[in-house]
């Protein structure tokens, strides 16, 4: 029986894949453990990948050569682009997914992959030596022994399953909790708090009056989910739209004492993002409609998942609810709604590599981190991977910045920030967000995921001559002048824009909204450029003006960045600072100036005294 590895990964939820491929890819023997084999990437809730800023770190993943982005195209029902109003950098797609195929895609794929085991055991205990990890025992009484643990247990650490005024020990569609594991990390000193989330129903398609829904198609060709991989089209299936009205907003009302929330059988730290339809009522009474979405689970899958009308309000309560919706007045319902509460881990007790602060060797990834979503939890598992890896390997850890990645921003965020809720990503968190782009991620990330091994060297080569291509393009395109003739003027008028009153050059001219691949080929220019390529320099002539505003604001942050903090410092010794910020400091660790001047409780006054302090001491 085969014990010893470099890493150990406990839990196959989307952190855990990301963590446990990572390790393998980088080439160092890693075991995947988890309760249940049969659940490995199971999605519990929503049916899909993607959405703003959630899209962004998926683009990321893929970049560095994580496997969410391919599984989501070998998975997809459907998928659209949202935000299309809006510019590039928060425009984003979000595919509905087969969640039977993903499991399976995802499951074929870890069984493939070289130097990685599976198992199927409960994770009880971990095993310390000197502030030090050096493996896990199950509940089966095996030990397995590794350089590096990742923990990855979603929301199943000593989680309730909370329905009307029952409250009893449960995870996620019927999965078993780990409730030992949990106590052992609060025995062992770890700062755990209690989070929440909540699920909505799953109905019975043929119950639903699909007439009185209005229908969401996807799109053919439908949008880039990876850079490195494009299967053919299929047929998509549609999602469709609802709303509550004034009937659903009686019966909610009328039945308020049987929300957990007003019980308060369950802890209020839930998603402001994703609330219940029940926390809608309360806190928007101003507001007679919602908006709900009937969602397609598979394509032989006949259960509709209903986004935005969660509830753990009692089954004959949320029957009662569903019903008031038009095209629900027969529906049948196959699995009603619950709460869960689940313990998290303080994300303070982490560094940057995920790793953490008490424990050599030991890593934590995915909503244990107080994250919400499969993109969040793949996101990190990702980083959790490369660095148990690295640590197993005595290698340097990989740290992304807010200024280069999305993903940056996330663990970012989960350090500095003291967060009272489940933490998801919006593209109004990064601060440099007009950089960041999914058109970009390979640009900004995917030298980087080759360099640590998890790039294939002909999908890095397949990737950088695009790059390449196009920088040659962009050069000739500036070369290339429009100039404000007749004939050029004319054919404007003729698509009804206004025309050009001096001589610029082809790539300047593209970064009007208006002007189109249709009207470079109707005025005769020479030039070898395709539609896609065209779509990508017209973003890069647009985004240059932002480039230019930021680039002050960039040098700023950077300057703050390598202004790097000694790993025996000690706030203490900085006169006039205040005893929050002391604290603070001791609590986060921060490796650099700028990490500090994100800290929640450190005020302008802190980081003047504590900037003083290092120039005097450098």
């Amino acid at each position: 029986m085969k014990t010893k590895f470099d890493v150990i990964v406990i839990g196959a939820g989307h952190a855990g894949c990301e963590a446990a491929l990572a390790s393998a890819r980088i080439g160092v023997e890693t075991l995947l453990i988890t309760q249940n084999i049969e659940s490995i990437a199971l999605t519990p809730c929503n049916p899909s990948i993607g959405g703003p800023g959630k899209s962004h770190l998926v683009a990321e993943i893929d970049a560095l050569g994580g496997e969410m982005a391919r599984n989501t195209e070998k998975s997809y029902i459907q998928v659209r682009t949202l935000n299309l109003s809006k510019g590039k950098a928060v425009q984003a797609w979000r595919a509905q997914i087969d969640k039977s195929l993903y499991q399976k895609n995802m499951r074929k794929t870890l069984e493939s992959q070289d130097n990685l085991f599976l198992k199927q055991a409960e994770v009880t205990e971990l095993i310390l030596q000197n502030n030090k990890i050096i493996g896990i025992k199950t509940s089966t009484s095996i030990s397995y022994h590794a350089k590096s643990v990742i923990i990855c247990s979603g929301t199943y650490l000593r989680s309730y399953l909370v329905v009307g005024r029952k409250r009893f020990k449960g995870g996620p569609h019927g999965q078993p909790p780990s409730f030992m594991l949990g106590e052992f990390l609060e025995d062992n000193g770890f700062s755990l708090r209690r989070l929440q989330t909540a699920t909505p129903a799953r109905v019975i398609k043929n119950s639903l009056d699909f007439d009185k829904f209005s229908p969401l198609y996807g799109e053919i060709p439908h949008p880039d989910i990876s850079s490195f991989l494009r299967l053919h089209d299929r047929i998509q299936i549609p999602s469709h739209l609802a709303f509550t009205n004034k009937d659903t907003i009686r019966v909610i009302s009328e039945n308020l004492e049987n929300s957990p929330l007003i019980i308060g059988n369950i802890v209020d730290t839930g998603p402001r993002h994703c609330p219940s339809i029940d926390r809608k009522i309360i806190k928007f009474p101003e507001k007679s409609t919602h908006q709900v979405f009937i969602e397609p689970q598979g394509y032989e899958n006949n259960e509709m998942y209903i986004q935005g009308a969660t509830s753990a309000m009692p089954p004959e309560i949320q029957l009662m609810i569903l019903k008031t919706i038009p095209g629900f007045e027969n529906v049948i319902v196959s699995r009603y709604g619950y709460g869960i509460e689940y313990d998290a881990l303080e994300p303070s007790e982490l560094s940057l590599s995920l790793e953490s602060k008490r424990i050599k060797g030991l890593f934590f990834a995915g909503q244990i981190n107080g994250t919400s979503g499969y993109e969040e939890a793949a996101a990190q598992g990702l980083i959790a991977g490369i660095n148990a890896a690295h640590n197993a390997l005595s290698k340097d850890p990989l740290i992304l910045s807010r200024d280069n990645s999305y993903i940056g921003v996330l663990i970012d965020d989960l350090i500095t920030k003291q967060l009272n809720e489940p933490y998801r990503m919006y593209t109004s968190r990064a601060e440099f967000r007009l950089l960041l782009r999914i058109d970009n991620a390979t640009k900004r990330l995917s030298k980087t995921g080759w360099s640590i091994g998890l790039l294939s060297d002909s999908d890095y080569k397949s990737i950088r001559a695009f790059w390449l291509n196009l920088a040659i393009k962009k050069r000739m395109i500036k070369k290339i002048f429009v100039y404000p003739d007749a004939n050029t003027n004319r054919i404007l008028s003729e698509y009804g824009l206004s025309p050009i009153k001096k001589k610029q050059s082809l790539f300047d001219f593209i970064a009007r909204n208006d002007i189109v691949f249709t009207i470079i080929k109707k005025l005769g220019i020479e030039i070898e450029l395709n539609k896609n390529e065209f779509e990508y320099l017209k973003e890069d002539s647009i985004y240059t003006g932002y480039w230019i505003r930021f680039r002050n604001e960039l040098e700023k942050f950077k300057k703050l960045e390598r202004i790097k903090i000694k790993e025996n410092f000690d706030p203490k010794q900085i006169p006039g600072l205040r005893n929050e910020a002391i604290q603070r400091l001791k609590e986060i660790r921060p490796v650099n100036l700028g990490q500090i001047t994100r800290l929640q409780g450190i005020t302008p006054s802190d980081i003047s005294i504590i900037m003083r302090y290092i120039n005097n001491t450098v």
